[in-house]
């Protein structure tokens, strides 16, 4: 039935889009982290991303750079899992969310298909967020697609909560993308959406 709805949408609205975002702040508490020093999550360092035995992960080595902090999964020297945040000018291009100052969004995350359902993901992102915040930033965005529930439940995991649900799009009878935000508008730039 959804296959039929969106076969007779589609001439009409063109390409939809329907995104989770997702939320941690830094005053919500740290994440459910283990605290153990033997954990395999660290910054990425250069190299490492490029050095993985995994095309997945070798392929995420562009989304570091200025204005962008990696951390990665390692399994003994193998990097297995990586994420990624942007913020400021690097993640000014993208702009699904517009962030202010104290404020990055998870832009990545991704571990090696030999590895997943083991509890990586959520394990990742909650050392990362807490080594975001311990860097000073305040608050953490996500964007998730509707129904990739690996994802999201591995967010909710890590103590992120949803905050808005953004649908976009590209009609053909129309010059630009259209949006439509539910919950929580954007604190920066109401704008976009």
């Amino acid at each position: 039935m959804k296959a039929v709805l969106r076969g007779l949408a589609a001439p009409f609205l063109g390409r939809v889009e329907v995104y989770r975002i997702l939320r941690k702040d830094s005053a919500d508490g740290s994440p459910e982290v283990e605290r153990a020093t033997d954990v395999p999550v660290r910054p990425l360092a250069d190299g490492d991303v490029e050095g993985a035995s995994n095309p997945t992960i070798r392929d995420r080595h562009w989304y570091g750079g200025e204005q962008s902090r990696g951390f990665g999964w390692f399994e003994g020297q193998d990097l297995v899992a990586v994420c990624y945040f942007w913020w400021g000018a690097r993640y000014e291009a993208r702009n699904f969310w517009p962030l202010a100052d104290g404020q990055a969004k998870l832009v990545e995350i991704v571990t090696a298909g030999s590895h997943r359902g083991r509890g990586i993901a959520r394990r990742l992102i909650g050392h990362a967020t807490q080594q975001m915040f311990d860097s000073g930033f305040q608050t953490l965005y996500a964007r998730v697609w509707y129904s990739n529930q690996p994802s999201l439940a591995a967010f909710r995991a890590a103590g992120w909560r949803r905050v808005a649900t953004v649908v976009v799009c590209e009609p053909p009878w129309w010059p630009r993308p259209l949006r439509w935000c539910f919950g929580q508008a954007p604190e920066t730039d109401r704008s976009v959406l």
